[in-house]
């Protein structure tokens, strides 16, 4: 039976795996964004992000909460620099 630290690692990579996958659906939302100036569609963002459309709605309510993200990100970049 696995101990607790055990149970609370392998969460924890569940998590991170999970922020990975969010993030690389933000990037992706925000390349096509920058190429096509055209708000680009869950099937699109899932092939360029490399993930299923199901995986983006698993972590945003709404493609309008993704463009949300997407801007909060992108502010936070610009910042950054």
């Amino acid at each position: 039976m696995p101990t607790s630290s055990a149970r609370a690692l392998k969460a924890d990579g569940r998590r991170m795996r999970s922020e990975r996958t969010k993030l690389s659906i933000i990037r992706a939302y925000l390349d096509l964004l920058n190429r096509t100036l055209v708000m680009p569609t869950a099937a699109q963002i899932a092939d360029e992000a490399g993930c299923s459309a199901r995986s983006i709605f698993e972590r945003f309510s709404d493609l309008d909460a993704l463009s949300l993200a997407t801007a909060d990100y992108a502010i936070t970049q610009a910042q950054a620099e």
